[in-house]
């Protein structure tokens, strides 16, 4: 709500963190065959979002609420 602002990082800051993230992720996941993030829901998101932007694809869903599993894929051409 913005009452206690210091220190705690901004939606904009997160968002980029998150971006970050969903690059990091494609890269290991295409060296190496793949990679795992576990985080929050609100991360889980937007890097999700970031990655289907660059051409990757939901393959599954399990789970919700408090625990879930999604696992993203990508063909190369």
């Amino acid at each position: 709500m913005g009452l206690n602002d210091k220190g705690i990082e901004t939606v904009r800051c997160a968002k980029k963190r998150t971006r970050r993230n969903a690059d990091f992720l494609e890269f290991r996941a295409l060296r190496d065959g793949h990679a795992v993030l576990v985080a929050h829901g609100f991360h889980n998101h937007f890097v999700m979002k970031y990655l289907k932007k660059k051409g990757w694809t939901k393959i599954r869903k399990n789970g919700n609420g408090y625990l879930s599993i999604n696992i993203m894929g990508k063909v190369e051409d």
